[in-house]
């Protein structure tokens, strides 16, 4: 309830739609039941951006886009870029300088937050590819088709795949 949470994706278009889908999941009777300290406010509960009672809140942010005086949690980054702008040098630079220069410096605690980037790898330099090149990422590589078995341990959550498996 607490949690702040800042999503981007390359079009605002995107990250609203994004957000709209995480506030259905929140209204849904079912996810009162297990999370019931979870609550909107009434006074901030748009589209871009949506608040708890207990002063958490999801904010929708598109790359290049500015988030003057916010800060969150967790920052979650899900498609930095389009396949037709991963083709071009000038806008992997521009996602890579955005991410260093502005989005990633809205993490509140650098020590306790957390940054998720979600992409499909477009170009050996997308951000993927230059967040990897720095190094102090940890790498989750989901093959649509499992190349060799693969065995994937969350938690307390294991999935096997066997070569060929296509990713569900």
């Amino acid at each position: 309830p607490k949690s702040r949470i800042i999503a981007a994706s390359y079009a605002s278009s995107l990250s609203i739609k994004h957000s709209l889908d995480c506030r259905l999941v929140l209204s849904n009777p079912w996810y009162k039941r297990i999370f019931p300290d979870v609550k909107l406010t009434r006074d901030q509960n748009e589209k871009q951006k949506f608040m708890t009672t207990k002063r958490g809140f999801r904010m929708a942010s598109s790359v290049g886009a500015s988030v003057v005086g916010e800060g969150g949690n967790f920052l979650i980054i899900d498609d930095p870029i389009s396949p037709a702008q991963a083709m071009n040098k000038h806008w992997r630079e521009h996602v890579n300088s955005w991410f260093d220069h502005t989005f990633s410096t809205r993490l509140n605690n650098k020590k306790t937050g957390v940054i998720v980037l979600v992409m499909q790898r477009l170009h050996s330099e997308d951000l993927s590819g230059y967040l990897l090149a720095k190094g102090g990422w940890e790498h989750l590589s989901l093959p649509a088709v499992a190349t060799s078995p693969q065995n994937y341990s969350f938690g307390n959550v294991t999935k096997f795949r066997e070569t060929g498996e296509l990713l569900h």
